[in-house]
């Protein structure tokens, strides 16, 4: 799995990136890992089979950024040491692996949506030499981490207003330990509403 490297100012920890029981790495992990790798890439215009596809990249964009791949994430808090006094502390989180794992991680991106291949969207497998686009789920999920860590990505707005992006997305909680979703009644109930929609989907039993 991917090396994660937390540096701070008096040591560097390095650790494998968390995994659940299946394999899957943690889905925060995941979606940060996605968006960080999104934001450090220069969208553009690639050819494939004589179509040209705007706002793509391809398999070795991917997996060069995936090599050496860093994320700031700054907080505002008050000092520990003078409550009185707001601080920004900023972390930043370094996440290298080898091509095989990138190629790995963009499946699994795949596999959550969050991309499809720009030549054929039916397919659902990362090929070694592809290009690929984000799908209105990654938008969204995109759209989420810049707004919530505040990064300047005035380069992907081009991407924001020319492909439809998902509005709603239902986010369920998941325990730390595992990643497993939190079962409750309200999720119940939610995913439920979520499914049946807002309005019978068959015409009502004409009047006799």
């Amino acid at each position: 799995m991917p090396t994660v490297t937390e540096p701070d100012p008096q040591s560097t920890s390095s650790h494998m990136m968390k995994t659940t029981k299946r394999g899957r790495p943690y889905l925060k992990d995941t979606l940060d890992l996605f968006a960080t790798l999104i934001v450090s890439l220069q969208l553009g215009p690639h050819k494939q089979f004589f179509r040209t596809f705007p706002h793509s990249f391809t398999t070795d964009e991917a997996a060069q950024n995936l090599a050496s791949l860093k994320f700031s994430q700054s907080n505002r808090g008050p000092d520990p040491r003078e409550p009185s006094r707001i601080v920004t502390t900023t972390t930043t989180t370094t996440f290298s692996m080898t091509r095989d794992m990138a190629k790995a991680m963009c499946q699994h991106f795949m596999d959550a949506r969050l991309i499809e291949n720009a030549t054929d969207p039916t397919s659902n497998l990362f090929k070694d030499r592809g290009t690929y686009q984000l799908t209105p789920k990654g938008l969204h999920v995109l759209e989420r981490f810049i707004s919530k860590n505040g990064i300047n990505a005035d380069h992907l707005q081009p991407v924001f207003s020319s492909q439809p992006i998902c509005i709603k997305l239902l986010h369920l909680e998941r325990r730390s330990s595992d990643d497993e979703i939190i079962v409750t009644q309200s999720v119940i109930t939610a995913l439920f509403r979520r499914f049946v929609g807002r309005a019978p989907n068959y015409p009502p039993p004409p009047d006799k």
